[in-house]
């Protein structure tokens, strides 16, 4: 996914997040408009919207290197309990010592 393509999600997720809360925000009609005049300047600040992106592109980076450090301790997790089961399938099941053949055939 390219950045703009995130950026873009993002500000159209912050669009209806923000219309979701103006219709179900315990304001009259007055109240809300008199704070939506008043926050929207900040709101579309360039400064804001390039704060917010670098925010949330280093967010998004230390997620991604957190799952991969989860994912590679998980795979070596997982290949140490394997190989504990196996040793104690061993352990619990040791294969049967070979024994010698019967002499001759045993039907007369």
């Amino acid at each position: 996914m390219s950045n703009s393509s995130f950026v873009a999600g993002v500000l159209v997720g912050v669009a209806i997040g923000s219309a979701a809360g103006l219709l179900l925000a315990p304001r009259s009609g007055v109240g809300a408009r008199q704070w939506l005049l008043a926050t929207a300047p900040q709101a579309l600040d360039p400064g804001t919207v390039e704060r917010l992106r670098n925010g949330l592109a280093h967010r998004l980076a230390a997620a991604r290197e957190a799952f991969r450090e989860g994912r590679e301790d998980t795979r070596k997790r997982m290949e140490r309990e394997a190989l504990e089961a196996r040793r104690r399938a061993q352990n619990a099941f040791p294969p049967p010592e070979s024994s010698p053949s019967p002499p001759g055939n045993l039907i007369r």
